[in-house]
């Protein structure tokens, strides 16, 4: 996977002169150099990521966020200092792409220090296995990939039918409750091997009690930051970006619309951990998109708002991420 991203970010580089050569003129140059250092870091990423898993699934989560926070501090201060010596582009994608690569260097040396039995050869892989890990692979993607579509898909309506300025009002809003998501997910991704770890040992009741307090924590850390949002959510805006981007209630319909998803993030990633996520993904993500295509329909009717831009979003994401999966996982619990 890797070397299929290298080849592309290579092709990417290459190609861009002969399309964009109208639009960037005589700064050619470093978008091609941009394009190829991220993609190398992306490339250096999914290299690596193994160890990542075998650094996680050990719990040990402590060196985990440490080569995180320690890394993502000095990428800040070597791009701080790129910056303040009026330096460009190419010097932040140079800095970016070393970080990223000592850091999955140094995840390396610790997955090889904490789990000494780890052993990579090309004599271990089986192509029985390879399957078995695509096919987990793609439940996972099919169970996480609706918000993405939804979010993306809208944008370019909102784009093609109110215009790009309105498509920056709804972005900030957006980006926080997103920022929220990401946050929470980091929370909620300790919970995969954990939930793994108690189904191998057929501790169903203390699965089934994990289950419900580390959604009883999450909706802890996501209600009062909703609450916040949706009766703030302007305030913010106006201190943030200025008043142009305050625009009604559509920062709190985005709030509450991600609440649910949100908060019962964790559910999901507990179905991952045993490996019964891939029906509940699919039926989900079936749910979304319809809902979101009846949207669409309802939408064009009523007409193009940005308050109708955001429900486009949060409803079908409340519907399949944050009802469908949450029910199947209490039948699953019998809870």
């Amino acid at each position: 996977v890797a070397l299929v991203v290298v080849i592309g970010t290579i092709a990417l580089a290459w190609l861009l002169p002969y399309y964009f050569s109208d639009r960037l003129g005589a700064e050619t140059d470093d978008p091609r150099w941009v394009i190829a250092f991220l993609g190398l870091s992306l490339a250096a990423q999914m290299a690596f990521d193994p160890f990542h898993g075998v650094v996680t699934g050990c719990h040990r989560w402590d060196l985990h966020s440490g080569i995180n926070v320690l890394t993502r501090v000095i990428e800040f201060m070597g791009m701080l200092t790129v910056l303040l010596m009026g330096m460009g582009l190419r010097a932040l994608g140079i800095v970016y792409f070393l970080s990223v690569l000592a850091t999955e260097i140094m995840r390396m040396f610790l997955a090889y220090r904490i789990c000494p039995e780890l052993s990579i050869r090309f004599s271990h892989a089986s192509w029985a296995h390879t399957k078995k890990m695509v096919f987990f692979g793609w439940k996972t993607a099919v169970a996480t990939i609706a918000p993405l579509i939804l979010g993306q898909t809208t944008s370019i309506l909102v784009v093609g039918y109110l215009g790009p300025a309105l498509l920056a009002v709804l972005a900030r809003p957006l980006a926080l409750v997103r920022h929220v998501e990401t946050f929470v997910n980091r929370f909620a991704f300790i919970t995969t091997p954990t939930a793994g770890a108690l189904q191998v040992k057929g501790n169903s009741t203390e699965l089934k009690q994990f289950l419900l307090e580390s959604t009883r924590f999450s909706v802890a850390i996501v209600l009062p930051i909703t609450l916040l949002f949706a009766f703030f959510g302007d305030i913010i805006l106006t201190i943030w970006m200025g008043p142009r981007y305050s625009y009604g209630w559509v920062f709190a319909i985005l709030a509450i619309g991600y609440f649910l998803p949100v908060s019962q993030s964790s559910v999901l990633r507990i179905l991952v951990g045993m490996n019964r996520h891939g029906r509940i993904g699919f039926y989900s993500f079936l749910v979304c998109m319809g809902s979101f295509l009846l949207g669409i329909a309802v939408v064009n009717v009523f007409g193009w708002t940005l308050i109708n831009a955001a429900l486009l979003i949060a409803v079908p994401l409340s519907l399949g991420n944050g009802i469908v999966i949450p029910v199947y996982a209490c039948r699953q619990f019998g809870i």
